[in-house]
């Protein structure tokens, strides 16, 4: 892969990829009670097509809408994609389907990092040709303007958040556990999965908390570590991370979801869930125990997939 597309991950990855391959963008529309997640992409294997895949959490509905290979496009020096009449950028979306259409526009877009070249969440892990899957964050928070209509009705986001992030490579990591959330002026996403390596397994964490204009990272190359994960009777997950230099301390409460389809090395063959309204606490504190930052919210995004317990370190 050229080294300036590494260096640029929101913009499409896979001119050269062979199968299997799939790169997906998630864009997070959120304002009040309705959330709409919208996830355009392309997959390789077996059968080479472009989809946009769509979650209505107030409807409790989701969608796969499957396009011929043909009608995805993209910038090569800008994120900006297009599949079919329907445009998906950093800046706007503008959805033109029979089911779905409008635009929304992002604004005071908070980027991942403020240098135009970087390698991303990824850091130094963006140079390992072996990485089974990779995980790139766009816009961590935006204020919205615009609305989509579906059958259902119109949805105004005007005033709400926005947020993207990607994946891009063969598959989806088995387990994992994923969740994003907004709360106050403060924005968090978590990702740990264990990543196969030519050596064996890791439990890999990637996360960060973005709030009061300071972002910190967690991340197994910056020395985070899962210190401890456990389930409580009542099915929330409970969740210790050490840095060097902070902790931080997730309590999460996911149940079910909406059905969405992920890449195995077969193609777009998981069924995974998503819930668009798991509850979510996040405390982050110095290792001498002082409270940096503490939120909560009961509209998160949560994927939680396989033996989670068995990330444990």
């Amino acid at each position: 892969m050229p080294l300036q597309d590494l260096m640029l991950p929101e913009i499409f990855q896979g001119k050269n990829a062979t199968p299997p391959y799939f790169e997906g963008w998630y864009f997070r529309l959120q304002n009040g009670m309705s959330s709409i997640s919208l996830i355009p992409g392309i997959c390789l294997e077996p059968r080479p097509h472009a989809y946009i895949q769509y979650l209505n959490a107030e409807r409790k509905h989701s969608a796969y809408w499957e396009y011929p290979i043909g009608d995805f496009h993209f910038d090569p020096n800008h994120f900006e994609i297009f599949i079919g009449k329907n445009i998906f950028s950093a800046e706007y979306i503008h959805l033109d389907t029979s089911l779905l259409f409008g635009e929304v526009f992002f604004r005071e877009r908070v980027p991942f990092s403020s240098h135009r070249l970087n390698t991303g969440m990824m850091g130094p892990f963006a140079f390992l040709p072996f990485m089974q899957c990779n995980h790139g964050v766009v816009t961590i928070h935006s204020k919205l303007n615009g609305s989509l209509t579906d059958e259902s009705g119109t949805a105004d986001f005007t005033g709400g958040i926005g947020y993207i992030e990607k994946d891009w490579g063969k598959a989806f990591p088995q387990p994992y556990l994923w969740t994003q959330a907004h709360f106050a002026d403060s924005t968090f996403m978590l990702c740990l999965a264990r990543v196969p390596t030519p050596v064996g397994s890791i439990t890999g964490i990637l996360s960060f908390l973005y709030t009061k204009g300071q972002r910190y990272l967690f991340a197994t190359y910056t020395g985070a570590r899962l210190s401890s994960i456990c389930r409580t009777e009542d099915g929330a997950l409970h969740l210790d991370i050490c840095t060097p230099h902070h902790r931080l301390f997730v309590r999460l409460r996911a149940r079910g979801g909406l059905s969405l389809r992920a890449p195995g090395t077969h193609g777009m063959d998981r069924a995974i869930y998503e819930d668009p309204n798991a509850a979510i606490t996040v405390r982050l504190a110095t290792l001498c125990g002082r409270t940096i930052c503490q939120g909560h919210s009961t509209h998160a995004g949560a994927e939680v997939v396989g033996d989670i317990l068995s990330l444990k370190q």
